[in-house]
């Protein structure tokens, strides 16, 4: 059995409230960004000022990025945080 973990979110976009959203880590397209962008994860790590095993670690879903780290990623894989780390409804 695979334990997935799960990030509950709660976002305040434009003043409305996204409560009941989730998003399971190992779900997420950093990897895939990082790949197009012709990155390694030592270059990337180094242009969000973070190490090279935060990135394996946030490939992996094994960490969860701040939201600053989350938007410094996209900026730098030339994305959106909700491209890198999509979000489903709770139950769905």
């Amino acid at each position: 059995m695979t334990l997935k973990r799960q990030v509950f979110l709660t976002l305040y976009v434009k003043g409305a409230c996204l409560c009941g959203v989730t998003s399971t880590l190992r779900d997420n397209r950093v990897r895939e960004f990082r790949k197009r962008a012709r990155l390694t994860q030592a270059e990337l790590g180094a242009q969000v000022g973070v190490s090279r095993q935060s990135i394996v670690s946030t490939e992996k879903g094994d960490y969860a990025p701040s939201v600053y780290l989350a938007l410094r990623l996209a900026r730098s894989l030339g994305s959106t945080v909700e491209e890198l780390f999509p979000l489903t409804e709770e139950g769905r």
